[in-house]
């Protein structure tokens, strides 16, 4: 699905860095690797050179996928936090992989592992990109998924994965991620999502999710009744972290529908927000408000152009406002018709495009 960027100035603030998964080194070219049979969960990633084993826990078998001491990090703090962010799924507004980016280029990090992505990406739906120089082809850019050690605003350690949701293994590559975390002395899980809304972009981020006990989830979260939906690793790991005990929990941004084509900072900021509150750690938000400045602009004379759109925002912001006082429900529309969101999202993108285009 083709993502189309909003205006250059917030663009350049927002992309400012590449997700390590987007960014490896362009390599030269050499002979394929044949995937080797996975033997085991550790078998699927390769701990960072530098990286010690962690004795078990007292009473642990001293395995490696054995829950151990919380792992110090070069200065000697524990990193017990670990944040999941996968792009590939959905990821509406380019949300997760924007917030990741965005972690790159505030905090200091360093690898701790990372993944056999020849087992587990299909390379004909995630294809490498080639580099060509004078029609020679002078390098593959490979995609990655890497764990790395962060630290937050204040200096205290975390866990961030990253990188493409795998095309295939989940169940292999669950037990070794528990593992793995096990290992390190992870004791809370929080995973990121970000889904298309019916909601205004004047109107603050909302978040629903999903956890290992219910008593993990946030008053100000909605509650929903059993239903059965298509998975995300994201979610088929906080079920595994459950199972071996882990307190794991999944925050989804809902992003305005609209909006789910272009990048939307802002949502991106309400998302690491929301991570921080669940987590208490400390994570920058400054510049992705800054270039949502840009977004603002652009809406804001998208609006006064068109009153169609405007009536359409103006509808979901009374929704939106009913629903927060408690006066009406989400999806009562009244008289107003409002488009599908792939027409809204058509409509936007067209003039986003246009004004890309313009810069």
């Amino acid at each position: 699905m083709t993502r189309r960027p909003w205006v250059a100035a917030a663009r350049r603030g927002w992309r400012r860095a590449r997700p390590a998964a987007m960014t490896a080194a362009v390599t030269a070219t050499g002979p394929a690797r044949e995937s080797e049979g996975v033997q085991g969960p550790s078998d699927m990633y390769s701990l960072a050179p530098g990286e010690p084993a962690v004795p078990a826990a007292p009473g642990g078998t001293g395995g490696p996928d054995s829950p151990g001491t919380a792992s110090p990090d070069s200065t000697g703090g524990a990193a017990d936090q670990l944040v999941i962010a996968l792009d590939g799924f959905i990821d509406a507004g380019n949300v997760v992989s924007g917030t990741v980016s965005h972690l790159l280029s505030s905090l200091s990090h360093e690898t701790v592992a990372t993944f056999d992505v020849d087992a587990l990406l299909d390379y004909r739906a995630r294809r490498p990109r080639i580099r060509l120089e004078d029609n020679v082809v002078t390098g593959v850019r490979w995609r990655e998924l890497v764990l790395e050690r962060f630290r937050d605003l204040t200096g205290t350690p975390f866990l961030l994965l990253h990188g493409p949701e795998p095309d295939r293994a989940w169940q292999s590559l669950s037990a070794a991620i528990v593992g793995l975390a096990a290992r390190l002395g992870v004791r809370q899980v929080v995973g990121l999502l970000a889904l298309p809304a019916a909601a205004p972009h004047t109107r603050p981020i909302t978040f629903i999710g999903t956890a290992t006990r219910p008593a993990l989830l946030p008053d100000r979260w909605p509650r929903f009744q059993a239903m059965e939906v298509p998975g995300a690793l994201v979610t088929v790991l906080e079920h595994a972290f459950g199972l071996a005990g882990r307190d794991a929990i999944t925050v989804v941004a809902q992003v305005p529908n609209y909006l789910s084509q272009a990048d939307v900072p802002h949502a991106g900021a309400a998302l690491i927000q929301e991570a921080g509150r669940l987590t208490s750690l400390s994570l920058p938000v400054d510049g992705l408000l800054r270039a949502a400045e840009g977004l603002d602009k652009a809406l804001v004379s998208e609006l006064a152009s068109s009153p169609e759109n405007a009536a359409m925002v103006a509808e979901l912001e009374r929704q939106y406002d009913a629903t927060v006082a408690g006066a009406g429900e989400a999806g009562s529309v009244g008289p107003t018709v409002i488009p599908s969101g792939d027409e809204l999202a058509r409509q936007f993108q067209t003039f986003l495009a246009e004004r890309e285009d313009d810069h």
